[in-house]
């Protein structure tokens, strides 16, 4: 099901006698028709009513109201925002401000087929910002808790005779130029610790293994998710694999963007931790006839038991906050953590070959080798299109910060856990 816009024909409405809304578009559900709290803040943002304001400052929005083709860009935006959320199972009214950022950068992932292949850095401020809008008036509106936005002071160009102009804008934005992602914030191998055994005692070993796995496998939410039982290795084969030293065993992964197949990779003593659970305590959760087929991971949650974990289950997972854990953590920057991993793993591997480690290494070595293991781990996330993997991955390739955190990730990628 889908939100769609509907552009009211503005002439009709004034002749109606509604001139003050008649250039302000509107949304409908498929399945739910009317939007009525969407299109409320739709039409006080039309009619400026409602301007967006920073506790630390104004927003630089304009308080004379909108035109009708600027309605029509924030009702596209509140679209996608919509529909990015419900695809997800996610509640508008219990995001806080880093689902926010997690829609700003897992926004392509949401994309219907049709549009263009890449979503570029503007466009990806622009939705995230009536996104952060469209929960702001929620909140002032009653219909949700405090949301909490950080800003900060910018400069603006401005084409008229005062100069350019200061304004706030929220924390986190895309850098427009070069369309390139936010800096990565990524969580050390303990932090990442302390969040497992905190999902672990909170909501249970079932929660704990799928959120997991997409730190360790790569896999996006929606792939985990429909993820089943006989997919995963047997352990005859990750026996194997140990008794040939190797440090992974792969699996066929269906259903994942744009409907690829592909192999992925699961670090053994990953895949012999899921496999001991399958085998030791998610048979006593489902009836016998599904022991060894249907949904991967089940809830062992009193009452729920054998319920397939959705999608929002598990992001919700990544919400848990703990002593020593991630600051900032959520399933796409999951996938950017596995990614600079599988890399980092690579590089210090090829630097033992040559009897050296990694921070020995010449720049030009190590630009060298990067490319050839992006290109390996452009496989395993199968991405469709090459931007978003080179994005984040020129930044491993050319940032200092490479050898620094190639040594915090040592023991972490050599399994010492």
């Amino acid at each position: 099901m889908t939100w769609r816009v509907f552009i009211p024909d503005a002439d009709r409405l004034s002749e109606l006698g509604y001139p003050a809304i008649a250039g302000c578009c509107s949304l409908f559900h498929d399945a739910k028709g009317y939007g009525h709290e969407p299109n409320r803040y739709l039409r006080d943002r039309y009619r400026g009513r409602w301007v967006p304001e920073y506790k630390e400052g104004p927003t630089g929005a304009k308080r004379e109201g909108k035109r009708p083709t600027t309605s029509k860009g924030e009702a596209d935006r509140l679209a996608h925002f919509l529909n990015w959320a419900e695809a997800g199972g996610i509640d508008v009214d219990r995001m806080d401000y880093e689902d926010v950022l997690s829609y700003q950068d897992n926004m392509i992932a949401f994309r219907p087929s049709q549009q263009r292949p890449t979503v570029g850095g503007a466009t990806r401020n622009q939705r995230a910002d009536v996104a952060t809008f469209y929960i702001m008036w929620r909140s002032d509106q009653g219909l949700r808790a405090t949301f909490d936005v950080t800003s900060k002071l910018v400069r603006v160009p401005y084409r008229g005779t005062e100069g350019d102009v200061f304004v706030y804008a929220r924390t986190g934005r895309v850098r427009e130029s070069g369309d390139q992602i936010p800096t990565l914030s990524l969580p050390t191998p303990a932090q990442k610790l302390a969040w497992y055994a905190a999902v672990r005692k909170r909501l249970g070993e079932a929660k704990m293994l799928a959120s997991r796995s997409i730190v360790e496998i790569g896999v996006r939410g929606f792939e985990q998710a429909a993820l089943r039982v006989e997919q995963w290795p047997s352990r005859s084969a990750i026996l194997e694999a140990q008794r040939t030293g190797r440090r992974d065993v792969p699996m066929k992964l269906f259903g994942g963007k744009g409907d690829k197949e592909r192999i992925v990779a699961i670090p053994l003593n990953f895949a012999l931790m899921v496999r001991e659970w399958i085998d030791e305590r998610r048979c006593h959760l489902v009836s016998p006839s599904r022991r060894d087929t249907g949904p991967l991971f089940v809830s062992d949650s009193r009452g729920f038991e054998g319920t397939p974990l959705s999608q929002a289950t598990i992001y919700s997972c990544f919400k848990v906050k703990t002593q020593g854990g991630p600051v900032v953590w959520y399933p796409h920057l999951a996938r950017h953590d596995y990614a600079c991993s599988f890399v980092l793993a690579g590089l210090r591997h090829d630097a033992a070959i040559s009897g050296n480690t990694l921070q020995r290494m010449k720049p030009s070595w190590v630009t060298d080798r990067t490319s050839f293991w992006i290109n390996m781990l452009r496989k395993r996330l199968g991405h469709v299109s090459e931007t978003t993997t080179d994005r984040y991955l020129t930044w491993i390739a050319e940032s200092y910060q490479l050898v620094e955190v190639a040594d915090s990730y040592a023991a972490f990628l050599d399994g010492d856990e």
